[in-house]
């Protein structure tokens, strides 16, 4: 019997970058048209990633515990401290889901 193959999704952390999430129209992820992104209280990394892939986007950014944006680019606001990243998800608190007005972003494929 030849095994079914599986497709698993490659992500790669990019990084903690920094968001305008108080100025109307100036998200820096904005690919979904969503003010305040896929929200979802149970949020870890895989359930962001796995949303934006499967929507053809090429990057998803964890921002606040429990927010998700997808995009084909980011960054336009600069780079902020990891440590600014440090939020726990709602759904692993083992995880890191960004933090205020910062996106933890990951290359999908």
């Amino acid at each position: 019997m030849i095994p079914t193959p599986i497709c698993l999704a490659i992500v790669f952390y990019l990084g903690c970058f920094k968001d305008r999430a108080h100025v109307a129209g100036a998200r820096d992820m904005d690919g979904l048209g969503l003010p305040h992104g896929f929200q979802h209280q149970e949020m870890t990394i895989e359930i962001c990633t796995n949303y934006c892939r499967t929507r053809g986007f090429k990057y998803a950014g964890v921002q606040w515990a429990y927010s998700c944006y997808c995009a084909d680019k980011f960054g336009k606001y600069g780079n902020a401290a990891e440590s600014a990243c440090k939020m726990a998800c709602k759904g692993n608190p083992n995880q890191d889901c960004g933090g205020d007005e910062r996106n933890g972003i990951f290359l999908v494929r």
